[in-house]
């Protein structure tokens, strides 16, 4: 089963299913549901906010020993949507996501004592990016962004 936010266009499933070795087999196993729904709202908000959504997930979910919740970021409201469709949720747990980041990753190579390029951490929007990219030339001259 694929969840979306808004419903995919059939060429676009059709394209994806041609690059498999069984289109048949994988079509037929294939279930699409949508939220029919483009705000700005996590789409696990929008499976919650949704039951009748919800109990189109648990019978297109079918056994749910055989399945699992696979999600980009996890947050407490995953959690709830795992627990409300009875499947595990892969995933991490939303405490430990900034070390996941790239700067929760320099900060772990720091205190692990692991070499790592120059750069900079906690950058938030393309002037912190500018600043950090002149702050790194100003330590290094020669910084070509391919050595460390």
């Amino acid at each position: 089963m694929f969840l979306s936010s808004t419903p995919i266009e059939p060429a676009i499933v059709d394209y994806h299913l041609r690059l498999l070795a069984d289109v048949p087999d994988a079509a037929r196993r294939l279930s699409l549901l949508s939220a029919s729904d483009a705000t700005a709202v996590s789409l696990t908000q929008k499976i919650l906010d949704r039951p009748r959504l919800l109990e189109r997930v648990r019978a297109a979910i079918g056994d749910p020993a055989l399945a699992h919740l696979s999600v980009f970021n996890a947050t407490p409201a995953g959690a709830h949507a795992r627990g409300a469709a009875r499947i595990p949720l892969y995933g991490c747990d939303p405490a430990l996501i900034d070390w996941g980041s790239k700067s929760g990753s320099r900060r772990a190579f720091r205190e692990a004592g692991v070499r790592m390029p120059d750069g900079a951490e906690n950058l938030r929007d393309t002037r912190d990016a500018v600043a950090a990219l002149a702050a790194i030339k100003a330590r290094n001259p020669v910084a070509d962004g391919g050595r460390w």
